[in-house]
């Protein structure tokens, strides 16, 4: 199984200074993976509308971090994220998760991206000192079915978001993948009437997608398994196969067993259930002594039982070859499409709404309002 199967979402890395990335590197990548995900903040770098059609970008705080990743020979998997603040809808712009009225705005600065550190990149040829390890998928938002990551969560705006990035994306690297935001799984009402909703408004009906993210947050082993199988028989239901990247998973330290990311990286990549690639969320947290429950390491990069267990299992499947997949989703009893799974499903935060001040973002993940996690109010800290 090759490294890069497996991931680490390292938002909060990113927020520490320039000079700790290189020691929390050397830590991340001991654990086996090969990718590492994070945001690629369309208004941190392009801060002001274009001027005559001309557009302009700040690119140093990318090239600084496909940089370091490329130093450690760590795949880059950018999140293509939220709204700028200029191309935000009224009438609160610069609103957490708006879309953006046009969807060719959106999709432009994704080809930038694409252009700069994809397969031809500009960045790779200005940087030969570096192991060239061109970016080869773009996720296109985030958690897109719920309001918290896109406001109103409407599918059919979503689809024309995607299409049109999928399309400027491939003009300029054929070979990109370019997948479905990640689906938040739990949490929310009927991830899966959201999914078929969105896969109809697409021009081909959802023929056309790379591969579709999914975030299955469950305490429970099973649980996380039998949004997977939901999940394959809607899109089987669609006539569509289309590869799955686990693009965040975790269960809340303290409820459920720390070996649930190991079991899910020794399962996904064996299963029938068309799994390229599981990214556990996160790596560590900004703040030395700092409760951060979804963290598999604490602030030192030091392992915690459940990031001890992830990867023991990733070197595990890496050293050995890919048996015979066994017969999860093929086999899987009919699910209705009412919902995910309940039992073990960590509840997640909920913003407050409200604009959003220069300077300043109104984060979503702030408290949580399940009873059972009062005690790990400081889950998934703003990034």
């Amino acid at each position: 199984m090759p490294a890069t199967f497996y991931g680490l979402n390292a938002q909060a890395l990113f927020k520490r200074p320039p000079s700790e990335w290189d020691e929390q590197l050397d830590r991340l990548a001991a654990t086996g993976v090969g990718v590492v995900r994070f945001d690629t903040e369309w208004e941190a770098i392009e801060p002001r509308p274009p001027l005559d059609g001309v557009h302009t970008y700040d690119w140093a705080r990318m090239d600084a971090i496909v940089s370091a990743l490329a130093r450690h020979g760590l795949q880059a998997l950018p999140i293509i994220d939220y709204s700028a603040r200029w191309a935000a809808p009224p009438p609160e712009p610069g609103l957490y998760g708006a879309a953006p009225p046009e969807p060719a705005a959106y999709a432009t600065f994704a080809q930038a991206v694409a252009s700069r550190f994809g397969t031809e990149g500009a960045f790779w040829t200005e940087h030969p000192e570096l192991p060239r390890l061109p970016i080869g998928q773009y996720e296109i938002w985030n958690e897109e079915n719920t309001t918290e990551y896109f406001e109103g969560a409407d599918p059919a705006t979503y689809a024309a978001l995607y299409a049109a990035s999928r399309d400027a994306i491939h003009a300029v690297d054929p070979s990109a993948m370019v997948l479905v935001g990640g689906v938040l799984a739990t949490n929310v009402i009927n991830p899966f009437g959201w999914l078929e909703s969105f896969l109809a408004a697409l021009p081909q009906h959802g023929q056309e997608i790379d591969a579709l993210g999914w975030h299955p947050y469950y305490s429970f082993f099973s649980d996380a398994i039998a949004s997977l199988q939901a999940l394959r028989q809607v899109m089987s239901s669609m006539g569509l196969d289309p590869p799955v990247d686990v693009t965040e998973a975790n269960y809340i330290d303290g409820i459920g067993p720390p070996s649930l990311l190991g079991e899910l990286a020794t399962t996904l990549p064996m299963s029938d259930c068309h799994i390229t690639g599981m990214i556990a969320y996160h790596w560590s947290s900004v703040t030395p002594g700092k409760a951060d429950p979804f963290a598999i390491a604490d602030a030192g990069g030091n392992l915690k039982p459940v990031g001890m267990a992830f990867s023991s299992a990733v070197l595990e499947a890496e050293s050995r070859g890919v048996p015979v997949p066994p017969p999860i989703c093929e086999s899987a009893p009919t699910v209705a499409s009412a919902g995910a799974p309940e039992r073990g499903r960590v509840h997640r935060p909920r913003r407050s709404g409200g604009r959003r001040t220069p300077g300043r973002r109104t984060h979503p993940r702030s408290k949580h309002r399940d009873a059972e996690v009062k005690r790990a109010r400081a889950v998934r800290e703003p990034f």
